[in-house]
């Protein structure tokens, strides 16, 4: 174990005060965190006992930022009066730093064995040099590690370092100007800021190229969603103008949002594209009033008086007018929900579209319209029962039939005479399931293998209190 995680290990045992204790030296060596820097148990052993691990413990606690500063200068010290050398002192308060959080990278000492000493100034000017090039190395794989990232790179910001991270580098950055200054190489000073600037940098290009990229994609899915949530009113007599209901022009606002977001980080004037694009595509459907009354004579009025010679019936359709308006609008919504999957909503739709229409037109025609669609909506959730039924998933095919209003089912004797079937086949099912789950058991010493317990599941969704079942279930525990 490294010396460095051998102090957090004990920090999370102890707590944070015990890098302040000079028994911490000893706790390291029932750990054996000095097999890597023999050296390291002399060093720690007097840095903690003259007091220079709480000193720089406290500081951190209570102005991070200038303790990180100083840091080096406490180095400086420490080895002045104890002629340690100086990488050996740097891990040492690098390792506290480490143990309490407040780096999560660290470079280990350059100086093996178990010789604690420098010889002399030599040996601290290679040592300095040697020290430069792996903080600065740290440094830049701290660039790479430290970053918050965008989740989501439409809406989300580019990547920007924290104040806990820009903690930590500062911590690094404060050993590389320290040690430039005994070089005295100040060519080299702003050499962090501009390596963080370029990181920087590198995130706003990545948000930049992903949004670039990301644009043409969300205008395909906004004019694919444009041809696919358009709703085309049931042509029963006159063509309307096809439109978009609240479901679709909510689908298509959460695009245009996206497509917005884009223009906006990148920079751009937003030019009312997904606008155009919705009125260039509702142009294609758009049914002028003219027509529509054109349509209303043609096919209305006109046979009308031919067959009846009478204005009786005319009146009594454009008296009709906004009924039959309401009955094709609930028609659409009903369709709209099967083509969701939703047919419980759906036939509440088409019952009431039928229940509600007693205009004086063509009473009997509509209610029938309304009819077929109830017929058609109940047949497709049969078959979609049956589907589920066969491919094992028992409790949905069960909650499927027990949403369908048992009172518009049986309005129609065909209709109960499949529904009924669908249960049929579902408590066999079932049935079958639980002798399955038995020989299951049988099969395998006892215990249920996966396809087993995913069975024992669905039959539990649909019977829950079921004494067997739960027993069985509490066996596999």
């Amino acid at each position: 174990m490294k010396l460095h995680e051998a102090i957090k290990q004990l920090v999370t045992q102890f707590g944070e005060s015990v890098v302040t204790e000079v028994r911490l030296a000893n706790l390291l060596a029932d750990l054996n965190g000095y097999q890597d820097y023999p050296a390291m148990k002399t060093v720690f052993k007097e840095v903690l006992k003259a007091g220079y691990g709480q000193d720089f413990y406290s500081a951190y606690k209570t102005n991070p930022q200038k303790a990180l500063n100083e840091e080096f200068s406490l180095i400086k010290k420490i080895a002045t009066e104890t002629r340690f050398k100086e990488d050996l002192i740097s891990y040492s308060l690098d390792c506290i730093l480490f143990a309490i959080g407040g780096i999560t990278i660290i470079n280990e000492p350059f100086s093996k064995g178990f010789d604690p000493y420098s010889s002399g100034p030599s040996d601290v000017l290679n040592n300095l040099s040697s020290q430069l090039s792996a903080l600065k190395k740290q440094y830049i794989d701290m660039l790479d590690r430290l970053p918050t990232l965008p989740n989501n790179i439409l809406r989300d910001a580019p990547g920007y370092y924290s104040t806990k991270a820009l903690n930590q580098l500062y911590a690094i950055e404060a050993k590389i100007v320290a040690i430039l200054q005994e070089t005295n190489d100040f060519n080299e000073f702003k050499w962090c800021e501009q390596k963080r600037k370029e990181k920087l940098e590198s995130f706003k290009r990545e948000k930049t190229d992903a949004l670039v990229k990301s644009l043409n994609p969300k205008k395909d899915e906004y004019i694919q969603s444009l041809k696919i949530l358009l709703v085309i009113p049931h042509n029963f007599f006159i063509k309307k103008s096809g439109y978009y209901n609240r479901d679709g022009d909510q689908k298509l606002n959460a695009i245009e949002e996206d497509i917005k977001l884009i223009y906006y980080n990148m920079g751009k004037s937003y030019d009312n594209w997904c606008e155009n694009e919705k009125a260039k595509h509702l142009s294609k459907y758009k049914v002028n009033t003219g027509n529509i009354a054109r349509q209303i004579f043609l096919k209305i009025i006109l046979p009308i008086i031919i067959i009846f010679g009478s204005g009786n019936a005319i009146i009594s359709y454009m008296s009709s007018s906004n009924d039959i308006d309401r009955f094709e609008q609930s028609i659409a919504d009903g369709e709209q929900l099967v083509s969701e999957g939703d047919y419980a909503k759906a036939l509440q739709v088409f019952s009431s579209a039928r229940l509600n229409y007693n205009a004086s037109f063509r009473t009997s025609h509509y209610k029938n319209i309304a009819g077929k669609y109830i017929d058609s909506s109940i047949d497709n959730a049969v078959k979609k029962s049956l589907s589920l039924t066969s491919n094992g998933k028992l409790a949905e095919s069960n909650d499927l039939l027990n949403s369908l209003s048992q009172e518009i089912v049986s309005e129609n004797p065909q209709n109960l005479d499949k529904y009924n079937k669908a249960k049929t086949e579902l408590s066999k099912a079932v049935e079958n399931g639980l002798n399955n789950i038995i020989g299951n058991i049988s099969n395998n010493n006892g215990k249920l293998d996966a396809k087993g317990r995913d069975v024992l599941n669905e039959l539990l969704k649909i019977n829950p209190n079921d004494y067997w079942l739960n027993f069985i279930k509490n066996k596999e525990k």
